[in-house]
């Protein structure tokens, strides 16, 4: 095998490798979601409007908010809930083809009718507003149940 082939080979398995990314160590920071960093995130705690995305609100009880977010999310492609309380929520959701992971983080203050929402790609530096899309979605369908 030549030279070139090898490195190659190495520089193929070091991307393919990278592409899913390590699973972050997420769960509220201090009581409220981590900030974004890249283009790849928004963020309803985010006062940058490139990052910034609004909560989703809700009428009726916190739970009754929670177990909707929830039905809807696990009917979604690809979607592994990775840790639930009762104030949060974090998805880890991985693309068909490429196997590339998002992770989405729901916080549900006590005091505020609405849902904190924090959506990243592990991978690469911008993900063509997939994170964006797949809140605002997530977004419809809860309205759409909601009373």
């Amino acid at each position: 095998m030549s030279r070139t082939a090898v490195a190659v080979s190495i520089s193929l398995a070091v991307l393919l490798s990278a592409c899913g990314g390590a699973r972050p160590q997420l769960a509220s920071v201090d009581g409220e979601l981590a900030p974004c960093k890249a283009a790849r995130c928004v963020s309803s705690l985010s006062r940058d409007p490139d990052y910034r995305i609004e909560p989703i609100a809700y009428e009726g009880s916190r739970e009754s908010a929670l177990l909707a977010l929830l039905r809807i999310i696990t009917a979604m492609p690809g979607t592994k809930i990775v840790l639930q309380t009762e104030d949060y929520i974090h998805v880890e959701f991985t693309s068909p083809v490429m196997r590339y992971r998002d992770d989405l983080e729901l916080q549900f203050p006590r005091r505020d009718p609405v849902v904190h929402v924090r959506s990243s790609s592990r991978a690469g530096y911008y993900d063509f507003d997939n994170n964006r899309e797949r809140v605002e979605q997530i977004r419809a369908e809860f309205n759409a149940v909601q009373p």
